[in-house]
């Protein structure tokens, strides 16, 4: 499967996902590699390939306002949120492949153990 993405603009985030919001991008690609795990399970799967690596410029138009902005980095190459969630993926499929645990990539939030003592 090749070319599937969403367009979003960089640093706009919208609850609940919207369209052109970085959550928006990252919840159709999740839509997408269900249907993907299906077809792979089905064994007819043979691989994905997101579409595009990096926003580019495109001729002016009234339906791209500032060029293409499905890629998961931005012109600078700076990631999206979608960068980030491909990564897991990826890592995810390796690691299933491969019988490893894919890496943590997870900041730190919590211990769940409390040494705090009152004064």
């Amino acid at each position: 499967m090749t070319e599937y993405g969403a367009d979003t603009l960089a640093g706009l985030h919208l609850y609940p996902e919207y369209v052109w919001s970085e959550e928006y991008q990252v919840a159709l690609m999740s839509e997408h590699f269900k249907a993907f795990d299906k077809l792979r399970q089905s064994g007819f799967f043979a691989g994905e390939f997101i579409w595009n690596f990096a926003d580019f410029k495109t001729p002016q138009s009234i339906t791209r306002v500032g060029g293409n902005k499905k890629g998961i980095f931005t012109r600078s190459r700076q990631p999206k949120a979608s960068a980030h969630h491909l990564r897991s993926r990826y890592h995810s499929l390796a690691a299933a492949e491969s019988g490893a645990n894919p890496p943590d990539f997870n900041y730190y939030v919590f211990d769940r153990i409390m040494t705090h003592n009152e004064l």
